[in-house]
């Protein structure tokens, strides 16, 4: 159960942090991410807002809808709390 939360986890960092990223960085969250969890991230998508997703299964519709919810979210509250 806990390597599910943990590849969660870094899918959404991943998800967070290649939005608008350059090339060179996400590669080096990637590996950073392959090397704390042991997991070899070969799968690359997009969700349908255009955040970019590394994992190592195919995710469901249902998941890359929750990640652009859960991104939509993060950045509303952001901006309520004038953040940009």
């Amino acid at each position: 159960m806990k390597g599910i939360f943990t590849s969660a986890f870094f899918l959404a960092l991943l998800a967070f942090a290649t939005v608008g990223g350059a090339l060179a960085q996400n590669r080096q969250v990637l590996a950073e991410a392959q090397r704390i969890t042991g997991d070899q991230f070969t799968v690359a998508t997009q969700t349908r807002k255009g955040a970019n997703i590394y994992a190592v299964r195919r995710p469901s519709a249902a998941m890359l809808n929750a990640i652009d919810r859960g991104l939509t979210d993060l950045f509303a509250v952001a901006r309520k709390n004038r953040y940009n």
